[in-house]
């Protein structure tokens, strides 16, 4: 079996040095590569924006699914990173086969598949669409980590420049794009839902059960379904058909993007069984290695962040006081900190390092934990869940640039085991909240507690690898 080649790295043939070709072949070779380096900036463009489309439709309705299918919806969410667990284990294998390009728009395709099932949300639809889109999510992230770092490693050959701050730079490109998909997409839901909240008149939920206090799917205190003065209604179905018009022609363009605009990276080798043995064998190996079994507890907070505040924060703390047409306008705000946050620290990095960083990033999680816990009270005043939305997009921000820099320049040469572990076991925190968060005695308070447990654990082993690295210790 041949070498995997990279059409986008120049071949330099050895030939016996002629002085008459010299400067001739010196200029071609510059030419070569400055050519070469503008397409790898391009095709970052390219998939950054295709995520964009893409993400404008997930990224939404993952944030309505617990205010507008409260039972289906977040059981369908539990389904989506379940199925990641399983999928993490083929994804390289996948990608080896048919190449990152191919594997991005396959799976881009399977997301809208789960948009097209929002049209009909029952358990018959969801549950199967969220089967779908999980089993495609772990391919997908795991290609764009390979393409996205291959691409960075290429680039800082070609320019002289040290791979890291550039595997820095092009995360904080891609994340920028990406996080502005929480903008795009709550911007839309945002314009859809609000004027059916000025014609509505629907009874708002006893917000004292609001919060921290809000428990279960279903957002009841434990059992007691009496504690409501009202179920807050869901719009008219013309409403929601119009939202997921919108959101399945973005994710139609997304693939559309990817098709015709994004250039192959990765010829495709060998038979998908084949390569499935190999993956396998290279994830779970690379899943004992100590520098990713220290890093789990992050891998799995950046699940479980994520799941608090697409799932808790916009049903309990927005959705329940306010109502849910106002989940978009605060989530936009969400959208616009990750962003902004997410291109800047791409290039912070290299002036002020990545533990100073990653120590910001948790001390402002762990803050408005303790903010959420201890101070935070329902009210009618929406000025404090846009402050919080601000400060979560931060550490939202630090935790998708920051650990995929890392294990880019850990794991160089076995990027694809790396991601897959990494997507796996934030998959595994996901799960694991979503799955709690469909038990009526378990509430918001309690799975504060746990994620900010296992952000100070998780911040602790951190900074062990940090040490190791610098001593140059390797595993």
């Amino acid at each position: 079996m041949g070498e995997e080649t990279d059409p986008l790295v120049p071949v330099v043939s050895q030939r016996g040095s002629n002085p008459s070709l010299g400067l001739t072949q010196t200029l071609s070779r510059l030419h070569s590569g400055s050519a070469i380096a503008w397409k790898h900036k391009r095709n970052v463009f390219v998939l950054s924006v295709a995520f964009l489309f893409n993400f404008t439709a997930y990224a939404a309705l993952q944030n309505l699914q617990s205010s507008l299918n409260n039972k289906s919806g977040v059981a369908s969410l539990a389904v989506i990173y379940g199925s990641i667990i399983i999928s993490c284990l083929f994804a390289p294998a996948l990608i080896r086969v048919v190449g990152t390009k191919w594997t991005i728009a396959i799976c881009v395709a399977c997301y809208s598949v789960y948009t097209a099932c929002n049209f009909y949300p029952e358990d018959y639809t969801l549950i199967p669409g969220g089967l779908v889109l999980g089993m495609a999510a772990a391919p997908l992230w795991t290609a764009q980590a390979t393409y996205l770092t291959t691409s960075a490693i290429s680039y800082a050959d070609i320019k002289n420049e040290v791979p890291e701050v550039v595997i820095n730079q092009f995360n904080g490109i891609f994340f920028f794009f990406f996080q502005s998909s929480q903008i795009s997409g709550n911007l839309v839901a945002s314009l859809v839902l609000y004027p059916y909240a000025n014609d509505s008149s629907q009874p708002l939920r006893n917000i004292s059960n609001c919060g921290i206090q809000s428990c279960g799917s279903s957002g009841h205190h434990g059992n007691d379904s009496d504690s409501m003065s009202g179920e807050i209604s869901s719009p008219p179905a013309k409403t929601v058909t119009l939202l997921m018009c919108v959101y399945l022609a973005c994710g139609l363009m997304s693939f559309l993007i990817v098709v015709f605009l994004l250039s192959k990276l990765h010829t495709p080798q060998g038979s998908f069984l084949e390569n499935t043995k190999s993956s396998l064998v290279a994830t779970l190996h690379l899943l004992i290695n100590p520098y990713i079994v220290m890093l789990i507890p992050l891998f799995m907070f950046s699940g479980m962040e994520q799941a608090f505040f697409a799932g808790d924060f916009t049903k309990a703390f927005i959705t329940c006081t306010s109502g849910v047409h106002y989940v978009g306008f605060i989530m936009m705000v969400f959208g616009i900190s990750d962003a902004i946050f997410s291109f800047t620290l791409g290039r912070l990095e290299k002036y002020c390092g990545r533990i100073i960083i990653f120590t910001a990033g948790g001390m402002a999680h762990l803050s408005l934990i303790l903010v959420i816990l201890f101070v935070w009270k329902p009210g009618d005043a929406l000025w404090d869940r846009f402050l919080i939305a601000v400060g979560w997009g931060f550490g939202d921000a630090v935790w998708q640039t920051q650990i995929s820099s890392i294990l880019g320049v850990i794991f160089p040469e076995n990027q694809e085991a790396a991601f897959s572990n990494f997507r796996l076991f934030q998959a595994v925190g996901f799960c694991i909240y979503f799955a709690i968060s469909t038990v009526s005695i378990v509430c918001v308070i309690h799975k504060m507690i746990m994620i900010g447990g296992l952000l100070l654990f998780g911040l602790a082993l951190y900074y062990i690898v940090e040490l190791q690295i610098r001593k140059g210790i390797t595993y």
